[in-house]
């Protein structure tokens, strides 16, 4: 839902970079697919390597803007707070083609944030600028557990966005939860 959330209750947005930009490329794939594109023995057309190029513009827009936004946040992320934490996902895991196939649009969504990018640049930005970086277990139960008591659920569906603890009362976003 967000690209990352504070223990202070700030959330930063997910800017779907790619979103913005996939109707752009679906048109200019199409586009170059009409096109002559070079075969045995013919060279490309110049419609093509046009087409081409104006496509591979679009899909640097793409890389660029994520990649910019990355920075910009571990920056001030590093900078602004002494210890860190981040949660060791399985990112292969939640991208996996196959029986999964049918969840393109979730498996485009982590793609598009690029968890494992903002992980790397958390690790050696921190290094540079003095903070600490801490990698929970990717089985700690931290959505599940209660911030205030410690008690854990047993189930916690992906659904149920809110928190509520049965033990202690509280209601809480399920993410700052975490």
């Amino acid at each position: 839902k967000h690209l990352a959330v504070l223990s202070t209750g700030e959330t930063v947005a997910n800017p779907k970079h790619l979103s913005r930009y996939a109707r752009r490329q679906a048109r200019l794939q199409a586009e170059l697919s009409r096109r002559h594109g070079p075969r045995k023995g013919t060279p490309p057309s110049k419609r093509w390597q046009r087409t081409k190029g104006r496509l591979a513009r679009t899909h640097r827009k793409v890389a660029n803007a994520r990649s910019d936004g990355l920075h910009q946040l571990t920056s001030r992320l590093a900078k602004a707070h002494p210890v860190g934490v981040v949660e060791d996902l399985n990112v292969a895991g939640m991208t996996a083609a196959g029986p999964r196939r049918r969840k393109v649009g979730l498996n485009r969504a982590v793609l598009d944030v690029a968890p494992g990018e903002l992980r790397r640049q958390l690790v050696y930005k921190t290094g540079w600028y003095g903070s600490a970086l801490l990698v929970a277990d990717r089985w700690y139960p931290s959505s599940k557990s209660c911030s205030r008591c410690r008690t854990a659920k047993a189930k916690l569906s992906l659904a149920e966005r809110v928190y509520r603890c049965g033990q202690c009362g509280l209601i809480i976003d399920r993410d700052l939860n975490a």
